[in-house]
């Protein structure tokens, strides 16, 4: 008895492929959702450690600092953030124009799509530190809860998050908030 090769056709392979790669693509998407790495987890994390930076600066040249949040513009499509310094020694206000930028230090700009918000819903605010690094007393109390989400949360299953900032020890706090 003659025995025949027997091997795979193109087809047989072709569909082997295609099936391999849709559950790839599909294992893909459910590890993004598992490991939980949204834009607005981003912004959390991005705005954490641009206020914790400020915050080591004011302790650090024992002067308050600041770090104002910036709506988007036309020549800024995104959220930023930026360290200033007070142009006069002892004199802080919750004016931007009262304000410097610190030497050396960079405009942080958030992901795409994300906003900002302090309690009161306002875009551009500041928190300042004194120099001990506790939010000084000018801060305003909406100023210390912000909250961080989609831009349009209808279009994402992105949540809002919520940071809070102790008055006392600067420390920030996060929150997932509800829709």
């Amino acid at each position: 008895m003659k025995r025949t090769a027997r091997a795979f056709t193109l087809i047989e392979l072709m569909i082997t492929v295609s099936i391999i790669v849709g559950v790839a693509a599909l294992v893909a998407g459910m590890m993004s959702a598992i490991a939980g790495t949204s834009k607005s987890e981003e912004a959390v994390n991005i705005v954490n450690g641009y206020v914790q930076m400020a915050r080591q600066q004011a302790v650090q040249y024992g002067q308050p600092v600041a770090v104002f949040f910036l709506d988007k513009t036309p020549y800024s499509l995104n959220t930023r953030m930026m360290v200033f310094e007070p142009r006069l020694t002892g004199v802080v206000t919750h004016d931007i124009v009262d304000w410097q930028t610190v030497p050396g230090s960079r405009a942080a700009t958030l992901p795409e799509n994300v906003i900002v918000r302090n309690a009161s819903n306002q875009p551009c605010f500041p928190i300042i530190f004194d120099s001990q690094g506790m939010v000084h007393p000018k801060t305003l109390a909406a100023d210390v809860s912000i909250i961080i989400g989609p831009r349009d949360a209808n279009e994402t299953r992105d949540r809002p998050k919520a940071i809070a900032i102790n008055r006392a020890t600067g420390a920030v706090m996060r929150f997932e908030r509800a829709r």
